[in-house]
């Protein structure tokens, strides 16, 4: 979907998604680890969609950010 973006407006548009998913599931489950931030900091547009779907259901960080 990012495809019809210029490469740094989809770099922005990635941090951002990244950024909020971040956020939102540290009120739930607290700080995370390094390793969980360098995952989602690589993850692509369509992974963090699936993992913020995923973060009604998950139980911890472990659960929520899987390959």
């Amino acid at each position: 979907m990012l495809e019809k973006y210029s490469t740094t407006v989809q770099y922005f548009i990635r941090r951002g998604e990244a950024r909020l998913l971040l956020e939102s599931a540290k009120q739930i489950f607290g700080t995370p680890e390094p390793q969980i931030i360098e995952k989602v900091d690589e993850a692509t547009s369509e992974k963090l969609l699936a993992w913020n779907t995923r973060l009604r259901t998950a139980q911890s960080w472990s659960e929520l950010i899987t390959d």
